[in-house]
């Protein structure tokens, strides 16, 4: 045995990341390991090691070699070793030889004893990866068991098995690869297997593949002998039941996804599989395989690709269904298998004849997973016939070009009699461009029996990106040419099923290219570009299987390449033992540097062969991937490693109390490289931190390092029961703060680093985040300590430019400037759209010849300097048109201003893109201009008709938007709006006037609202909206009421729903339910858009499920707004106040306060609270805005800094004095309310609304106060003003950096400001400039009136004695 360990702290302790067999005779071992996202989150440079693992001495004849190993990102290479030289510099300690081994040229050999006590290793120099965490990688593997080699129990990872042992399972392989070892159970008494406790502070999914009883000869288990997944805490003995296997539903291998409960993603959890009983020795047998842990979020948290929820019955054909057999769009006569707030319909299925529903073809290229709600029967209650054996129902897809079905999931007909929502993991096959889905039943017994139903149909995904880039691609199927696009030719072989059998994957045709003539025998492929390649992998057979003799020993097959095509030199890649691939096997090569060129030449030989129909071989399912990474990138928002003590109150942090910054008592808790200092918590009262107000909009994930206590007493005491720390964030509005998780006070006794992904409501444009110890028994008790504070997250790719090419553009017009011998229509060769798209594109076919009639599209000149990359769809003949010949490819190309040639970008071969495909293109930094123009041209064509193309779909994506604006909704529905407007699309069922429940009205508004009470559909839809900036709705809604002559929803289902509409979908997608009986009086509410309802075209609809007819369930809303982001800098209300001289009004009685709310005045509370000292409520010290009458017997100026829980985007002010009487008089004046003013007038002025840009000082931001830089730089490109652009400027204002260098310090400030006008006596932007003469000493002995000379004002007192003279 051997490990891969890799070390964080310059090799004091290493950790295995990957350990692997060596065995005597083995032809070689190709180990990848994934950089885990542990490592990424500690440090970007660490060591790796190679170490044996077990000892053995003896000769070279028991020798083992370690070559090719290299540290690869998603650019160059880091290190490299292929040992070719005689030196190993990438290497600072081994105990081996770089010399010959076996026949593969020079590697790093060991043989013999160690005289290192750890045994034979090998020890990398420090590998810096500046790039890995901002790689899109495969699931990071925190566990991982295929039982190849069977492991040892109790081991490593394993700590029991009972009832069972590791073995080939007596039904048949549930193996996807090696040798079909499973766990498997047959065993009377206890079933189950356990795990050794695991670190899974990271984990995110856990997936296996099981298999219950049924099919290969096993007996078919019965009802209560289910398998359960479980977990156990550290500290607990209980195991608490995450999944449920039902005995019925996994009678074939299937694979299981799970997304781990936030209780098992902790330092020390330990994991198992039982089943719950069985009937004894080989009865009711189970076997789990292929288990893996990893630390990627599922794709359950991904883009919607397809989602159909029959809420209206669909059009078949149509744009999403070819046909529905058997069945209809209805509520299924069983009841409604929707998810709660959907409606009833259904795909339902009861006729004669076939039942089944079909797709149109879709473009799944980025597709990972499909769920959906069945259910087959019902119970003897529900109304529908028991479904019986055989009359299962199986979905199953079919590739583009193939005439035949494969199998994706098999639904049991006695394993869904209520409805069930089923979740499939899409293979590799299923994913294409067209790929069309079918839910079929194999038998039922006629029409209203054997009832089924499908409905909440959704597929998810990543989008192309998520898929890998490939260089090349190659299935056999159907025969490439030879030579043509990909291949140069084929020698002593043929394209055929091989004579051995297929070596296909599932679901691919069984073509490959066979080898079994005479003379040399190889495939080669033309001149490649492999500049950008990663890893090379391919699927081969040498010899073996039913029909094929087996090759002799010198009878290898190599893979090779050569650089250019004038070169006849060919390096060896990868040697393929004779007897090593007698079954086909797939083999992955890491591409070296040295391959990676523009011109590199791949060819497949076999050495020698013993004449023809011997020693026969083959290869299929070749690919080639490029690493070039997706323009989004991981950016970090927030981080503090507390190397110097930060400011508190201060930018990052508003308040911390029971703690300060030092080196915790209990030993430093840092990473390698930095200072010992903390925040560290020993002191008597409350004990937290929390942050100020962070814009998490585009966060993901949350870091730190904690510690609680410590295992030895001698330093810090060990926390006790109920002396957890419990992170926690208050979102933008809210006046409370949620739990996102507890630190047990007994797991973190020694430094842990630990990562939460944030969800969905912490991202708010002012969110924040606070740790907090709950208890603790007094000072130097119970200490805790945090370090290296990080939020990260993904800079979102904006659209800069898009066109589907849905409505006719204009030639020359605002997008673009010529179209050649083409037009905009639906090509002739079908629709190349994506579903919820028009049919129509940019079709090319016309022209007599290229030079006299040349086919392109060009764009104007466009500004490009923040794009990233550029995509389409794109066909090249294909489907009904005449296919191109050899030369007739198409290129993007682009020029630049002040030039007239162009610059190819890329070329797309005529014979590749014979069916519709999204190309993405990375744009080069030379076509990232202010004014860049791209054209689509053919090189070549026949003539009118011939060789004909189209692209349609075109999106520019970049880092950013330039000068982009909010676009916000208003409507109070006075005056009376008519249907359709700029504003509304349609309204049903109702009317605008005065609700028969009274008005819902705000005061100081009409009385009219959107009521609804009339027949037939109840719902009102805006127009379509461009809502990419915006963040919240909110409303004001009644549903029922309590007047009599109102009538109240009884029943659940006649509930209102809110619903939005994407651009490029056809179906609403509902996102907030107002049940029945929860609005029976007006109720503001106020919610955050989804993410993907804010695109540049989305509507959104109020809609009642169903009611009762005209006069019943009547509802109502009001006042509706869609705003943006709220400001994120501060907000002050300035104003004079005088409450008279009256002695009646002389007590607290009288008093007016100041109040605000973010509810439309349904609950008011003191605009600022009392703030003395500073609490985590606030960060400074502060008086209540309740205003004594005693201290405001004349006019006094008073300015209120709005604390965070006022600042909203519905936030109302008022004053009010509680008690009042006949002779009470107090008056307001100077009002102002909105963002401060230049050190709030430092006292001495008040403020008015902005009239223009300041030179200098700003305000907000993050730069507290400091003027604006004489220049900056701003993504690269020098500013000398105030600017618009970027994201700062997303309200439309102009900021200015207040640093040389907004790029690297990220300092900025807005320059529009209140305005200060100052007080006689006082100058300057802020009022801070005194130009009069001010008192020198100040005498007074209260002998005479006071003066306002010496005194501004008195309050509660005046001149007299008291208990004699002082």
């Amino acid at each position: 045995m051997a490990d891969l360990q890799y070390s964080t702290d310059n090799g004091s302790t290493y950790h295995t990341l990957y350990s692997f067999r060596i065995s005597k005779g083995d032809a070689g071992v190709h180990v990848i390991a994934n950089v885990t996202a542990r490592m990424r989150a500690v440090v970007t440079t660490f060591q790796l090691r190679v170490k044996q693992s077990s000892s053995f001495s003896g000769t070279d004849s028991q020798a083992w070699a370690l070559d090719n190993f290299a540290v690869l990102g998603s650019g160059p290479q880091y290190i490299e070793g292929d040992f070719d030289s005689t030196t190993s510099c990438n290497f600072l300690a081994q105990t081996g030889t770089v010399k010959p081994f076996q026949s593969s040229g020079n590697a790093l050999t060991f043989s013999g004893n160690a005289t290192s006590s750890v045994g034979h290793f090998a020890t990398s120099v420090p590998v810096h990866v500046p790039h890995v965490s901002t790689v899109t990688s495969p699931a990071g593997v925190l566990f991982e068991e295929n039982f190849e080699p069977v492991p040892s129990i109790p081991g490593t990872y394993w700590a029991s098995i009972q009832g069972g042992k590791i073995a080939l399972p007596d039904c048949g392989s549930i193996d996807s690869f090696g040798t079909g070892l499973a766990a498997v159970f047959t065993l009377a008494g206890s079933r189950y297997i356990q795990t050794k406790p695991l670190d899974l502070t990271n984990a995110e999914t856990l997936s296996f593949k099981i298999k219950i009883g049924g099919e290969g000869g096993c007996e078919s288990a019965e009802s209560g002998e289910d398998v359960v997944v479980e977990y156990q805490s550290s500290g607990s003995s209980l195991f608490v039941e995450m999944k449920r296997l039902n005995y019925n539903a996994y009678a074939s291998s299937t694979s299981v996804v799970v997304s781990l409960p936030v209780g098992v993603r902790a330092a020390s959890t330990v994991l198992r599989w039982r089943q719950l009983s069985n009937s004894g020795s080989q009865f009711d047998e189970w076997a789990i395989d292929n288990i893996r842990v990893t630390d990627v979020v599922p794709v359950t948290a991904a883009t919607t690709i397809f989602s159909e929820h029959f809420d209206t019955a669909p059009t078949t054909p149509g744009l999403k269904w070819q046909s529905i057999r058997g069945g209809s769009f209805a509520t299924p006569d069983c009841g409604s298998i929707a998810a709660s707030g959907l409606s009833s319909r259904a795909a339902f299925f009861s006729g004669t004849g076939t039942r089944s529903i079909t797709t149109q073809p879709l473009d799944l290229s980025g597709a990972r997973n499909m769920t959906f709600r069945a259910r087959l029967g019902g119970t003897s209650s529900s109304g529908c016939e028991t479904v019986d054996s055989g009359e299962d129902v199986i979905v199953e897809y079919q590739q583009v070009g193939k005439t035949t079905y494969t199998q994706l999931k098999q639904l049991a007909y006695n394993g869904y009699t209520t409805a069930t929502e089923v979740s499939v993991v899409l293979p590799f096959a299923a994913v294409s461009s067209a790929t069309t889905l079918r839910w079929r039943q194999l038998s039922h017994s006629g029409a209203a029996f054997d009832e089924w139903a499908v409905d909440d149909i959704v597929i998810k995904g990543i989008g192309n990106t998520a898929m890998p880039s490939y260089i090349l691609s190659e299935d056999f199927s159907p025969t490439p040419s030879f030579p043509g696009s990909s291949w140069d030719s084929i020698s002593g072989g043929s394209i055929k099923t091989p004579d051995c059998g297929s070596i296909d994957s599932t679901g691919f045709s069984s073509q490959a290219a066979f080898f079994s003539g005479t003379g040399t025998r190889y495939i080669q492929t033309v001149a490649l570009d492999l500049t950008t390649s990663g890893t090379l992998s391919f699927r081969i057979q040498i010899g073996g299987g039913s029909g094929c003799e087996s090759a002799d020993s010198g009878e290898d097959v190599v893979v090779e390449y050569k650089i250019g095509t004038s070169t006849t030199s060919y390096v060896e890649l990868k040697r393929m033992s004779h007897n090593g691939y007698a079954t086909a096997q797939t083999v992955s090569i890491v591409v070296p540097r040295s391959a990676k060129t523009s011109s590199t030449v791949l060819r497949w030989k076999q050495a020698k062969h013993s004449g023809s129909t011997f020693d026969e071989w083959a290869i299929d399912h070749v690919r080639l991937t490029s690493t070039t990474s997706s323009p989004s990138t991981t950016i970090t928002i927030f981080n503090d490693n507390f190397d110097t003590a930060p400011s508190v109150p201060g930018t990052w942090w508003a308040a911390i109390s029971g703690g300060t910054f030092k080196t915790p008592d209990c030993g430093s808790i840092d990473l390698p490289g930095y200072s010992s200092q903390a925040a560290f918590f020993s002191l008597v009262g409350s004990r937290y931190i929390q942050t100020q107000r962070l814009d998490l909009t585009s966060a993901k994930t949350l870091s730190f390092r904690v510690q609680i206590g410590s295992t030895s007493s001698t330093t810090c005491e060990q926390a006790d029961a109920g002396e957890d720390v419990v992170l926690e964030y208050q979102p933008l509005g809210s006046l409370t703060f949620v739990q996102l998780m507890l630190l047990g006070y007994n797991q973190y006794q020694t430094a842990k680093t630990v990562q939460v992904p944030l969800p969905m409501a912490a991202l708010t444009t002012g969110t924040v985040l606070k740790w907090r110890q709950e208890s603790h028994s007094g000072a130097d008790l119970d200490e805790w300590a945090i370090d290296h504070v990080s939020v990260t997250g993904v800079q979102k790719l904006l659209t800069i430019f898009s066109e589907d090419f849905d409505r006719f553009p204009q030639f020359p017009g605002t997008k673009w400037q010529f179209i050649s011998n083409g037009n905009v229509t639906t090509p002739d060769c079908g629709s190349i759209d994506v579903t919820g798209y028009s049919a129509q594109a940019a079709f090319f076919s016309g022209g007599s010849s290229v030079l006299i009639s040349p086919r392109y599209i060009e764009t104007v000149g466009l500004d490009l300097t923040t794009a990233s990359t550029v995509s389409f769809r794109l066909q090249i003949g294909g489907g009904s048109c005449d296919r191109p010949e050899i030369g007739e490819d198409v290129v993007v190309e682009y020029r630049t201003s002040g030039t007239t040639l162009f610059t190819q970008l890329k070329v797309f071969s005529y014979d590749s893109y014979q069916s519709p495909q999204t190309v993405t293109v990375s744009l080069t930094n030379s076509s990232k201009t202010a004014s860049t123009v791209l054209r689509w041209r053919q090189l070549s064509h026949s003539g009118k008709g011939y060789d004909e193309w189209a692209i349609d779909h075109i999106r520019i994506t970049g880092t950013q938007l330039i000068s982009a604006i909010p676009s916000l909704f208003a409507e109070d529905f006075f005056p009376i709006p008519t249907f359709p407007n700029s504003k509304w699309l349609s309204l049903t069922g109702g009317s605008v006037n005065i609700p028969d429940c009274g008005g819902i009205d705000l005061a100081g508004y009409s009385s009219q609202a959107a009521f609804f009470s009339k027949s037939g559909t109840r719902s009102i839809q805006t127009q379509d909206l461009d809502l990419r900036t915006a963040q919240t709705l909110s409303f004001i809604v009644q549903v029922g009421g309590t007047a009599s002559s109102c009538d109240s929803p009884e029943d659940s289902g006649e509930v209102v729903v809110v619903e939005y509409k994407a651009k490029g979908s056809t179906s609403f997608q509902a996102f907030l339910l107002l049940p029945h009986d929860a609005y029976k009086t007006a109720t503001a509410v106020t919610v955050t858009l989804p993410f993907p309802s804010r695109t540049r075209a989305s509507s959104l609809r109020w809609r009642q499920l169903y009611h009762s007819g005209p006069g019943f369930d009547e509802w109502a809303i009001d006042h509706i707004r869609i705003m943006g982001p709220a400001f994120d800098r501060y907000h002050v209300i300035n104003f004079e106040l005088n409450l008279g001289s009256s002695s009646t009004q002389q007590s607290s009685s009288y008093d007016v306060r100041l109040e605000h709310s973010i509810d439309f005045g349904k609950t008011w509370a003191l605009a600022q609270t009392d703030c003395l000292p500073y609490t985590s409520e606030c960060t400074q010290s502060l008086l209540n805005s309740q205003y004594p009458s005693v201290l405001f017997t004349n006019w006094r100026r008073v300015t209120v800094l709005l604390a965070s829980s006022a600042i909203s985007n519905n936030t109302q002010v008022r004053w009010r004095q509680p008690t009042t009487n006949s002779t009470n008089t107090w008056a307001i004046d100077s009002v102002y309310f909105g963002v401060q003013c230049p050190g709030f007038c430092s006292g001495h002025g008040r403020c008015s609304n902005a009239t223009g840009q300041y030179e200098g000082l700003v305000c907000g931001g993050n730069s507290d106060g400091q003027p604006c830089a004489a220049s900056f730089i701003y993504n690269n490109k020098a500013y000398t003003n105030c600017t618009r652009d970027g994201l700062q400027g997303i309200d439309d204002e102009l900021w200015c950096a207040t640093t040389a260098n907004y790029d690297k310090d990220k300092k900025w400030g807005y320059c529009i400001c209140g305005v200060c006008q100052c007080d006689s006596g006082y100058s300057g932007k802020s009022c801070a400039t005194v130009t009069k003469i001010l008192p020198r000493f100040l005498k007074e002995d209260f002998e005479s009136s006071l003066s306002r000379n010496k005194w501004a004002w008195v309050g509660g007192g005046t001149i007299g004695t008291l208990c004699g003279t002082v």
